[in-house]
């Protein structure tokens, strides 16, 4: 049985495959909440930028250790926290453990980024929730939450999950 679009022309046979089916949500949602965030004034916002402002939220780190956490080079992290920089959103210092090198760390206002990528998240989730009904979303999230909870091939630990964009 294939899932229908609202415009009612039944999704492709391709995808009554599990993995393709929930890469293809995957990016829907991430698509529909990209959206959000311009019609909200962040259209800028990228996910490289949020998993950088998540990384610092508990400490400051330096462009090595924000670059093994999001598994990217060194010059792309520095790329990125120069962006960041530009909107104000990180500060760099001279790391105390290091002198040789700078301490990224988020600022207010990218504390604020956050909270507004977090409401846009919301915003999606509730479209979700009207789409497909209250429950089926709680049974589909308490199904996914079980087969990541789960051993051997359960993702228990997140720092260890690779990026998917």
């Amino acid at each position: 049985m294939s899932a229908q679009r609202p415009d009612s022309a039944p999704l492709p046979q391709s995808l009554d495959n599990l993995g393709l089916l929930m890469a293809v949500t995957f990016r829907t949602i991430v698509d529909r909440h990209a959206a959000v965030l311009a019609e909200r004034g962040h259209g800028w916002l990228r996910p490289s930028h949020a998993y950088v402002l998540h990384a610092l939220e508990e400490q400051p780190r330096s462009i090595k250790e924000l670059s093994e956490f999001n598994q990217v080079s060194k010059q792309a992290m520095s790329q990125i926290v120069d962006q960041l920089q530009e909107r104000a959103l990180v500060s760099r210092s001279i790391d105390p453990t290091d002198r040789r090198a700078r301490a990224i760390q988020i600022t207010e206002q990218g504390q604020q980024t956050l909270v507004q990528a977090a409401s846009a998240w919301a915003a999606v989730e509730e479209e979700v929730r009207t789409t497909v009904g209250e429950r089926d979303l709680a049974t589909t999230m308490r199904t996914m939450r079980r087969y990541l909870e789960s051993e051997p091939h359960g993702a228990k630990d997140s720092t260890k999950l690779s990026r998917v964009w």
